[in-house]
Parts: structure tokens; sequence; C-alpha cells
């Protein structure tokens, strides 16, 4: 009677198994339409907590700029575009030409705040810096991420801060740069293996349907240049959809 149980119980547990392998496959074949690059051929047929582990393996080659290495790398060579520097949150760009900005004008943001898990090698990750204006740096701090249910509502080209619908501080960054944030979270979760919380999560899938820029794809060529590693969810957007959960 036992052996009958254990081989009912084993046959039950193969059966979903293999229902879930089928599933993971059914979801790539839907998903994923373009061809992948050789570095990501291993990811292949894999879902879930089974693809975050594959990608972290593969992600986390970067190497520790330090963080001003990083901020001088951004701002030299990443951010700079005609000696200026813009800020992703709004339309205002600053004259630069080289070294380190005045701080009081441009700030380094941390897209995962470095509150919330941002800290050691993570704080100098370039794939979640960018260049910001001190005054809306300091406006986001560690604020989550939002569409803003009162207060001002974020367009296109500015960002804004409100309250989402439980009340809470939330930031909104303007449209042109949703997509990024979305990307830099989801790679920053894999990753760091820190769990971005169901609101934000929702957001993030929703922006992640934003192209993925020149500006965008440009910049994660020269992080990996300098950092070793890539972020694969802008090679490949799709991927967030065979992962349920980050």
């Amino acid at each position: 009677m036992r052996f009958a149980l254990v081989v009912t119980l084993s046959l039950a547990v193969s059966s979903s198994l293999f229902a879930a392998d089928q599933n993971c496959a059914t979801r790539w074949k839907e998903v994923v339409k373009k061809p992948l690059e050789e570095k990501y051929q291993g990811l292949v047929g894999k879902c879930d907590g089974e693809l975050k582990i594959a990608l972290r393996q593969l992600i986390s080659t970067n190497k520790d700029l330090g963080y001003d290495g990083a901020r001088r790398i951004m701002y030299n060579d990443l951010d700079k575009e005609d000696n200026k520097l813009c800020s992703v949150y709004t339309e205002q760009c600053f004259a630069f030409t080289s070294g380190m900005p005045d701080s009081s004008k441009i700030n380094c943001e941390h897209t995962w705040p470095q509150s919330k898990g941002a800290v050691g090698i993570a704080k100098a990750d370039l794939h979640h810096l960018y260049t910001v204006d001190s005054r809306t740096n300091s406006t986001r701090g560690n604020n989550p991420f939002c569409e803003t249910a009162s207060g001002a509502n974020a367009t296109e080209t500015m960002s804004a801060s409100g309250k989402n619908q439980l009340g809470v501080n939330c930031f909104e960054p303007k449209g042109m740069h949703k997509g990024t944030v979305a990307r830099s979270m989801f790679y920053f979760s894999v990753r760091y293996n820190l769990a971005i919380d169901a609101d934000q999560e929702g957001f993030f899938r929703d922006w992640n349907n934003r192209e993925v820029t020149e500006k965008e794809m440009k910049r994660n060529n020269g992080i990996e240049k300098v950092q070793k590693n890539r972020n694969p969810f802008v090679d490949h957007p799709e991927f967030v959809e065979l992962i349920s959960d980050f």
C-alpha cells in the first residue's frame, strides 16, 4: 500500500513538472520572436526562478569600478552629449566638458535607492545610475516609482511627485524614461537577488512595453566595455514575460 502511494505521488510530481516544462516552452514560443545571441542561448527553455538564476550567473561578472570611477565614466562618457549633461527626469541640461560636475546642479541618480539595498558593488553599478538634476534627485529621494493617483502627473518630458492609491509618497518618471527605469529595476532585482514590491512591478511591466531607444542600447554597449556585463532586459525586454515574479 505504501509503495503504491509513493508511486502515485511520484507520478503526480513528475506530471506536474512536465506540465510546467511544457508551459515554459509554450511561453518561450509566444514571447521570444527574435534570434538570441550566443551569450543567451543557455537561457532557452528556462522560466521564472530558474531563468532568474541563469540570468544572475550571466550578469554577475560586473567589474567593481568604485563609486567615483563609475560616476566619472557616466558623466564623461555615457551621458555627455555635445558637451552637455541632461537630467533623465526633466528637460534640464547643463554645460559640461570634463571631470566631475557641480553637485549643487547635477547628481547621480540611483534608480534602486541606496537605502533599499544599492550598497557595495551595487552602489557603483552603472546599469542603474543616471545623470539627474539635483533638485529632482532630492524630490525623488528613495520614494517608490508609480503613476501618481494624486498630485501632479508626469508628462513625456517631465517627471512628477505625488501619492499612489494607498496615499504613499511616490515618484513618476517622465514618459521618455519609464521603459529605462523598468529595465534598470528588473536588472537590479535579478543581479542582486532583491525583490520588487508588487505595486511597482505592475507599473514596470507596463513601462517595459515601451520600446528600447537607440540611446538606451548605446548606453548598454558602453557599460559592457567598462563594467563587463550587459542588461539583458535591454537586449531582450521580452525576458520579463518569462518571469512571473521579481
